[in-house]
């Protein structure tokens, strides 16, 4: 992960740079030592007096002052590093208690959408305006539970949780995300095995096929996008109709590179790539005429 190596390298350097410190900082103090030796060994008259002594302390003092400054660049350090963890648990933290009453928003402006449907007593043009308001409201929900979603997958990412990978059944599975957004995105699953069974783990799969979707509603020029998703083997594929990408294919997958776009955080492909990759996957990005994604799981078995 690109955090974590930016984290490695930020450590390695840091241990690097105290460490030259230390052995100049003692090499030039023996070397100011020894020379301060061999001038008392000349007897030369210009030498008399505390010539000698003064170079030795101030060689000691310049050493100390070296150690000191040392110490509180490690001090610092250490106490930014804390900050930095206590600041990413609290997010966590937060993160998790959002999802408590943003799914309850949810449930709520569905169970409303259901009420205003079967009250006989709104006009059919007022029906019309609050249901898209409703209708609005879930979806504005679902955007931004997928966004908390993401972040606890970034820290999970950030502290190398472990997986739970288990044989998934994918189109079952696929399906049951797809309800979130079935009147948002067309759908064509006809050539996905209904028996197919994907290796990997249950919220990193859904974290991949969320950030899919969102990716295409953000990105995608047509008013009800065109999504066919089947599979070849282990390999899932999800191809958008009549889409494409003008930017570098090499550098979709990074954090935060958005090229372009305005839209988007530049987090979803990276999450993807990382989540694949964790799971012993790799994915594949072809730009030209229909987007597509391709994503090579480490092994698939055909259910019974």
């Amino acid at each position: 992960m690109e955090l974590n190596k930016t984290k490695s390298s930020f450590y390695i350097l840091i241990s690097f740079s105290v460490m030259m410190i230390l052995l100049l900082g003692s090499w030039w103090l023996y070397l100011v030592f020894k020379l301060a030796n061999k001038l008392e060994d000349l007897n030369h008259p210009l030498l008399e007096g505390n010539l000698v002594s003064m170079i030795k302390w101030e060689g000691l003092s310049f050493f100390f002052l070296l150690l000191i400054l040392t110490f509180t660049l490690l001090y610092v350090y250490f106490q930014d590093h804390r900050k930095t963890k206590a600041l990413q648990a609290f997010f966590a933290s937060l993160t998790h208690e959002l999802k408590t009453p943003l799914a309850g928003m949810k449930l709520q402006s569905e169970v409303l959408s259901d009420l205003i449907q079967e009250d006989q007593e709104i006009s059919s043009s007022h029906k019309s305006h609050l249901l898209k308001y409703t209708e609005r409201l879930t979806h504005d929900s679902i955007r931004l539970e997928n966004q908390l979603d993401n972040h606890l997958q970034l820290s999970r990412l950030e502290r190398k949780a472990p997986l739970n990978l288990r044989m998934i059944p994918a189109k079952t599975f696929i399906i049951n995300e797809i309800s979130r957004v079935h009147n948002q995105i067309n759908f064509n699953l006809d050539q996905l095995d209904p028996k197919i069974l994907l290796y990997a783990d249950d919220f990193a799969l859904k974290t991949i096929l969320r950030n899919l979707f969102e990716n295409t509603l953000t990105h995608s020029q047509q008013n009800l996008p065109q999504v066919s998703i089947y599979n070849k083997g282990k390999t899932l594929t999800y191809q958008e109709k009549g889409s494409s990408f003008q930017g570098s294919a090499k550098h979709l997958g990074e954090l935060f590179y958005k090229h372009n776009s305005p839209k988007g955080s530049g987090i979803g492909l990276y999450l993807i790539k990382k989540l694949m990759l964790q799971m012993n996957g790799v994915v594949f990005f072809h730009t030209q005429n229909n987007f597509t994604i391709e994503l090579e799981f480490q092994r698939s078995e055909i259910s019974s």
